[in-house]
């Protein structure tokens, strides 16, 4: 059911009075200009831009208040898979003063003229006002379009076109949108692949900056401690800071005290789960920050990523023999653990069924991607596949990255483990030495398969900076035969094993339809890996290692 246009009416009006409220100098913050960032489409005509999303950020400081509009993007942005469509990133800054009247008329004319010329929208309507931490135990989804959410929080107002008719073609084919956002983020930190429901919307991001604040953990008892201070233009006022812990669906403690300077005790008497802590104004009710969940610490798992001038660097060949040179920045891991660990005072057994619930929420999420779905420039989708494989990689590499497949061979490799990141990574390598399905590549003797690979990896002419890599395969009667592939990341203390399944082999990815899919039973498959591992140890089985 619509609502009623006086309904739709009273909460514009409710929706414009808060926003005047909150723009008044001191309230929130001292603002004096916004800059907007248009992501925009163009389908039926060049003249007309299609709002893709726009996010609208008020701030302070010595900058220009006007700047105007430009492109972030030299040449207009094209998918393969929507040629019809070209894209674009706009940016501009305009005085403050004249925000209220640009998002008015987003409601009650259904246009918006930031840059000064139409931006084609749907049938815009008012959320309810919310406000957004900054990151805590879990990442906030929203903040992966605004813009540097880090300290004390942001009051946002969106404006959202409910049926985005003009952007089917996205719901259509989600992977047109993942590509549209990879090439959007080279220009701008704005994750829209990840926020399909924002797409047609319009954002307003209003970050606290009247006041910063900084919880921390007390040295004695289980107590926080709240560090705050003023902006300089503002009056200090008072304040109130509630608290909460939540465990397994409880609240296990809650406090509320007044701020009483520039560092307030909070009391908790419990250190049961995760806390929340929000800091507002009594007289009005203004929240001015707020966290996401936060635990306590008695011990620290500290991992230190230095990075350094040292770099992997390889080369390489495509069938035609062009070389392409690659380097990979190396960062140096390390692992410690300072304090001492918690014990669950049931004896383990509620922290042992929460992690399973937490594991089995994760592989509940059949979250997928298809490639060469449609006919499509192979080569792109061969590169996109690659990045993808990537990327998961250098996400999950912490306690290595182990790949099994029956055809792999030294360029697979070259094109994947040799891009992880983590210096002395676990990176290990398994194949049958089978024939390749692109045109029997081990037609050699299986003898002269291992100085085959070794001659490629030699061709790359790579330093092998950083670099822990063995590659076996499958020979004689040692072991059995495998057909599927997989890409392994192990447990770690604070993972379970995580395995994606390839759909398949890596010198096929993104050249027919595969689905790259996370599976569900990732420690069986990884037991798996490891008994016929083991099971090939003798010279025979080794094709290549380093160091």
């Amino acid at each position: 059911m619509q609502p009623a246009p006086q309904d739709t009416e009273i909460r514009r009006l409710g929706h414009m009075q808060e926003l005047s409220r909150l723009l008044t100098p001191g309230a929130i913050g001292f603002y004096d200009h916004i800059e907007v960032t248009e992501i925009v489409g163009f389908v039926d005509d060049p003249t007309k831009p299609v709002n893709i999303f726009t996010i609208i950020v008020a701030g302070e400081g010595d900058v220009e208040a006007t700047v105007s509009p430009q492109f972030l993007n030299p040449g207009r942005i094209e998918l393969a898979k929507l040629k019809e469509w070209k894209f674009g990133v706009v940016r501009y800054r305009l005085p403050i003063c004249e925000l209220e009247q640009l998002v008015s008329d987003i409601t009650s004319r259904q246009v918006w003229r930031g840059s000064g010329k139409d931006l084609r929208l749907g049938k815009m309507t008012a959320l309810s006002p919310k406000f957004v931490p900054h990151d805590g135990r879990n990442a906030v989804p929203l903040n992966r379009v605004l813009k540097n959410n880090f300290w004390s929080g942001s009051h946002v107002f969106e404006w959202v076109d409910p049926k985005k008719e003009q952007l089917r073609p996205f719901f259509e084919d989600p992977t047109r949108l993942q590509d549209l956002s990879d090439r959007i983020g080279r220009f701008v930190p704005i994750e829209i692949g990840a926020l399909s429901d924002r797409l047609g919307n319009v954002m307003l991001q209003l970050a606290v900056n009247v006041m910063a604040a900084k919880f921390s953990e007390a040295t004695i008892g289980h107590a926080l401690t709240l560090k705050m201070g003023w902006h300089p233009k503002a009056t200090p006022r008072e304040l109130m800071v509630t608290c909460e812990r939540n465990s397994d669906g409880f609240v296990s403690a809650f406090v509320a005290v007044k701020v009483t300077g520039e560092e307030t005790p909070i009391p908790l008497a419990s250190r049961d789960g995760p806390y929340r802590a929000s800091i507002w104004e009594p007289n009005g009710g203004t929240l001015l920050s707020a966290t996401g969940e936060f635990d306590f610490f008695d011990s620290v798992p500290i991992n230190m990523h230095a990075l350094t001038n040292h770099t992997r660097t390889f080369v390489l060949r495509n069938t035609f023999g062009a070389e392409t040179k690659h380097e990979v920045g190396v960062i140096t891991h390390q692992s410690l653990l300072v304090g001492t660990p918690y014990v669950d005072p049931n004896g383990g057994f509620t922290q042992s069924r929460l992690y399973a619930e937490e594991i089995s929420g994760l592989l509940e999420r059949r979250e997928f991607v298809q490639y060469a779905k449609e006919l499509t420039d192979l080569r792109l989708e061969r590169e996109r596949a690659l990045s993808d494989i990537r990327r998961l990689i250098n996400q999950h590499c912490e306690a290595g990255a182990w790949l099994w497949d029956p055809f792999l061979t030294a360029k697979d490799i070259l094109d994947t483990l040799f891009f992880c990141h983590r210096r002395n990574a676990d990176l290990r390598a398994l194949t049958s030495g089978k024939e390749s399905p692109e045109g029997r590549l081990f037609s050699t003797p299986e003898d002269d398969l291992v100085a085959l690979q070794r001659r490629v990896f030699q061709e790359a002419e790579s330093n092998l900076e950083g670099l822990r890599l063995e590659f076996r395969r499958k020979y004689g009667q040692y072991g059995s035969s495998f057909h599927d592939r997989f890409l392994i990341f192990p447990r770690t203390l604070h993972r379970e094993t995580l395995v994606w399944s390839l759909g398949t082999s890596i010198n096929g990815v993104g050249k027919e339809h595969h689905i790259l899919q996370l599976v569900d039973n990732g420690q069986a498959i990884m037991d798996a890996f490891l008994e016929l591992w083991n099971k090939l140890t003798e010279p025979e089985h080794l094709v290549w290692r380093v160091p």
